[in-house]
């Protein structure tokens, strides 16, 4: 896959407790790390460890903050927010959003870590591709393998993204990750999936997560959390 995966989906609430609350009940999940980081966003947040990958609740605490306005456009107090794509280097995504016309919302680069945020009106949803120098995904916090291995769930094994015209998304997403299109509106990233369906009701972005369970009896559950429907499925093999 050329070192493209899906690594974290993060969605955003006004009531943070309440989907802390769905997530933990629902899933078994364990504590998500809190990210002092994200402070200087206006955020507060929530990392949970799913397998090797991380399901995020971000919750705005002051008026200014992004994701605030990102809710009121929306007209919700939750919704699913931003997809993080974990790539080997950050620098060749630069160079295909300047040749494509993406805006960039994010660019960082420091010692530890490399980002790149598009705006959601380019790419359907906000999108995040990074690159971590460290290896250990710094921002789910220090011990998040151990609070992985409490948790029913395995893994995140694809989203899906509503948009206007699924197959024109799908294949800007190519285009933009450095990938063959794929046959249909799915872009398939290893294990993982990222699937453009028709935006309806005013629903777009991101709509759905599917994962990945330890137990069978589990798989077709369907749980709406923080406006994102959640869905259990077969872990790939």
């Amino acid at each position: 896959m050329g070192g493209v995966r899906l690594r974290q989906v993060a969605v955003a609430a006004l009531n943070g407790h309440e989907v802390v609350d769905q997530l933990r009940t629902i899933f078994g999940l364990s504590p998500g790390y809190q990210d002092p980081g994200v402070a200087d966003f206006g955020l507060e947040n929530h990392v949970f460890a799913v397998g090797d990958q991380f399901v995020e609740l971000v919750r705005p605490v002051t008026v200014e903050a992004p994701v605030r306005r990102f809710l009121e456009n929306k007209g919700r107090s939750a919704a699913g927010y931003m997809v993080v794509l974990e790539v080997d280097a950050v620098a060749p995504f630069r160079v295909r959003a300047q040749a494509s016309g993406c805006r960039v919302v994010l660019s960082g680069d420091s010692d530890t870590w490399s980002t790149l945020h598009l705006h959601p009106r380019d790419m359907g949803s906000l999108m995040s591709v990074d690159h971590d120098k460290g290896g250990e995904w710094a921002p789910a916090g220090p011990n998040w393998r151990e609070r992985s291995r409490a948790s029913a769930l395995g893994g995140i094994a694809g989203v899906r993204i509503a948009t206007a015209d699924p197959d024109a998304m799908a294949s800007r997403w190519a285009v933009f990750l450095g990938i063959p299109p794929s046959s249909g509106a799915r872009l398939r990233l290893g294990r993982e999936t990222i699937e453009f369906v028709a935006a309806a009701s005013g629903r777009d972005g991101l709509v759905a997560v599917d994962v990945s369970a330890s137990d069978q009896h589990r798989v077709g559950e369907c749980h709406m959390i923080a406006g994102t429907e959640f869905r259990i499925v077969k872990a790939s093999p």
